[in-house]
């Protein structure tokens, strides 16, 4: 008989490959964590950096656990890690990057997704548990009436349960939903910094987001929605148009508004420089 495939249960909601493209050239990352009473700065990699243990596990009726999800959201990363790459190099290069159709749809579902799969995100859902309850609730009094079923408290027990709210939430993050359009109508702005130490950083809430940030409202338009994708590159849907790629080279101040940013909307943030890092912890 053959061996059963080793599952992986340790599950990156930032992948490794997009930590790697902002670790230093041994391959290592600063981590600052707000929860650290000490508000310390230690070392670490991408291996041990925003990960978690079945994050995307789904579980059925009958106890057993679905593991499609993370192979999918795998699959999801490694085109997107080629196209990553294209970006990357290209906006080093001051061109702009030749992407076709598949390559600008993989790009749109890597952001879309990545703004949605994050610990965070879908710890954010649980806000919705109330509205879930109220929803199967109603659905067990029709099943009960239309087909003249009996659900007992157990399996009542068991749809409100944990489990399959996590299966919920994991379907949510598969799933394609109206905002994607958003994303893929929109032009996209590539931003280069050029500066001998400004290092961008990446938190566990990836994404610049108007409604993450504290105080509230303090964004600017032109701050919002970017992602960094390398240490010296980043990348956003472009607000003011439809078409096109445009490449804009920044400067360390830029790359500092960004890092605060992402310090503020996030518990931890990773960098290559140790005193980029530092300098946020204080």
């Amino acid at each position: 008989m053959s061996k059963p495939e080793n599952i992986p249960v340790r599950h990156h909601y930032i992948p490794q490959m997009h930590q790697k493209r902002l670790a230093n050239t041994q391959g290592l990352l600063y981590r600052f964590d707000k929860r650290s009473p000490e508000r310390c700065v230690f070392r670490t990699t991408p291996k041990n950096t925003f990960v978690e243990r079945h994050l995307y596990d789904q579980h059925h009726e009958d106890g057993k656990v679905e593991t499609s999800a993370e192979e999918t959201l795998a699959v999801l990363d490694g085109k997107a890690n080629t196209v990553i790459h294209k970006i990357v190099e290209s906006a080093r290069s001051d061109k702009l990057p030749d992407l076709d159709f598949h390559e600008r749809f993989t790009w749109d579902l890597y952001y879309y997704t990545l703004y949605k799969r994050t610990s965070d995100a879908m710890r954010r859902m649980e806000l919705e548990d109330e509205q879930i309850a109220e929803i199967i609730s109603r659905v067990i009094v029709e099943h009960q009436v239309s087909d003249r079923a009996i659900v007992t408290e157990q399996e009542r027990t068991n749809l409100l349960g944990a489990n399959l709210r996590q299966t919920a939430k994991v379907r949510g993050v598969l799933q394609v939903g109206a905002a994607f359009q958003l994303f893929s109508r929109r032009g996209l702005d590539i931003a280069i910094i050029r500066c001998s130490s400004g290092c961008l950083v990446i938190g566990d809430n990836p994404i610049i987001n108007f409604n993450l940030c504290k105080p509230a409202r303090v964004l600017l338009p032109p701050l919002e929605g970017w992602l960094p994708v390398a240490h010296d590159v980043a990348v956003r849907p472009a607000f003011t148009r439809s078409e096109g790629i445009s490449l804009f080279t920044k400067d360390k101040e830029f790359a500092g508004l960004l890092n605060d940013l992402m310090l503020r909307q996030s518990t931890t943030v990773v960098g290559r420089s140790r005193e980029v890092v530092d300098a946020l912890s204080r």
